[in-house]
């Protein structure tokens, strides 16, 4: 593009001609001369079409020299713009109410931004290893992603750069998430690896042929859509990979169809797993309030049995114990003192294991034993589920695995 520079001797249009004198340190006067165009300028603005370096040096030593002499008028402010590249744009505005949203608009506009066929173009040329093609088609692989890129905005996809350098990657955005993107060189053969993961290293390895292949990958990102087999297409005679671009869209189009078919498939049937989850955590919340007052009405019932034959093992150990001191008064009138004794002291500790036993007093009285407060455990629910297994739990409960024996252990002394 010619290179060109406003003057803003020109009334009409505030285009200079005559830049700044090129100094190494701008004068007074380079300073006054530039505050004088801007003042005759439209707007108060000069604007330098890509002015050459020289000219914008000149541009910005004047700017300075105005500012650092204090020649800006009292109540403006000296504004400029692409002091190192694109249009520069030089500008007076009034400090008390000065146009802020316009000149940000200008400044923020100044400089065009690179279409994505350029960014895409540019990204490619700089990491070749992106693709996996021989070097005398890799200008055509490169022409091929950005036109591929071009024609994907109208579908709200690109082709993007995911890794760069020697171990560069392409992708292929949609809907925002990056699928794999692999563009290769057939074999001579026409035959492509079996692994198409494995086609970026296969650069140097065949001969040229090409012929380009290209693989877009869904599954690393999408899980569960791993039966799904990457998108590929390659080259025919008569058809090269450009020609197959509207194909290429139908395919991606189809693809996404299937995947949101299958999330939708997913979805259900984790909404049928959680369904199904909830019914059973009910039908067992429901069984269990049913059983729980069968189960404490049995435990209850054991206890009572339990304390029933407790009492009699008590009942049955003072009777010989009264034998045993029979036995033994009898033995001291024949002059047995060491059998007397030893009948004593067996009489002793059935005596004293009778009162352990007994039911009806300390230390293992019933009256001890809380008649509100028995809880059955799983175990103790079985017979009353209905035959469902109590081991199914739902979430934050737990239960006692064993039996329970709500009554104290020295009831059970004389059955063990």
């Amino acid at each position: 593009m010619a290179r060109r520079s406003v003057d803003p001797t020109v009334p009409q249009n505030g285009r200079a001609t005559e830049p700044p004198r090129a100094r190494a340190k701008a004068t007074r006067a380079d300073g006054q001369a530039l505050i004088e165009r801007l003042d005759a300028a439209p707007d108060k603005t000069l604007r330098l079409v890509e002015p050459s370096e020289a000219d914008r040096a000149a541009y910005r030593a004047a700017i300075h020299a105005a500012k650092h002499h204090k020649l800006v008028p009292q109540g403006t402010l000296l504004r400029h713009t692409g002091r190192s590249s694109g249009d520069l744009i030089i500008r007076l505005l009034d400090a008390e109410a000065p146009d802020e949203t316009d000149w940000n608009r200008i400044r923020l506009n100044l400089r065009k931004p690179e279409t994505a066929e350029e960014t895409l173009h540019q990204q490619l040329v700089v990491n070749p290893a992106a693709i996996a093609v021989s070097e005398s088609h890799h200008a055509r692989a490169v022409a091929f992603l950005v036109k591929l890129n071009a024609a994907a905005a109208n579908q709200d996809q690109s082709v993007i750069l995911r890794r760069r350098g020697k171990y560069a990657k392409l992708g292929y955005l949609v809907e925002d998430r990056p699928w794999t993107l692999i563009l290769v060189e057939d074999k001579e053969s026409g035959a492509s690896d079996p692994d198409p993961r494995l086609w970026h290293m296969r650069r140097d390895e065949h001969a040229t042929s090409g012929r380009l292949r290209l693989l877009i990958d869904h599954r690393d990102y999408l899980d569960g859509t791993s039966a799904m087999r990457p998108l590929t297409w390659a080259e025919e005679p008569g058809g090269t990979l450009e020609t197959r671009i509207p194909k290429i869209f139908s395919d991606i189009s189809r693809r996404r169809k299937e995947i949101a078919e299958h999330a939708e498939a997913v979805d259900r049937q984790a909404k049928l797993h959680q369904q199904a989850l909830e019914r059973a955590q009910h039908d067992w919340a429901a069984a269990k309030a049913a059983a729980v007052p069968r189960a404490v009405d049995a435990l209850r019932h054991r206890t009572l049995v339990a304390a029933l034959n407790a009492w009699r093992d008590a009942r049955d150990l003072r009777e010989i114990c009264s034998i045993l001191e029979a036995r033994a008064t009898e033995a001291k009138s024949l002059g047995q003192h060491s059998t007397a004794e030893n009948l004593e002291q067996w009489r002793d500790a059935g005596l004293t294991l009778a009162d352990r036993l007994d039911p009806t007093k300390a230390p293992a009285s019933l009256a001890d034993v809380d008649f509100d407060a028995i809880t059955p455990s799983r175990e103790d629910l079985r017979p009353y589920l209905d035959g469902r297994d109590p081991d199914y739990l739902p979430p934050n409960t737990t239960h006692d695995p064993k039996r329970r024996k709500p009554w104290p252990e020295d009831w059970d002394l004389a059955r063990n």
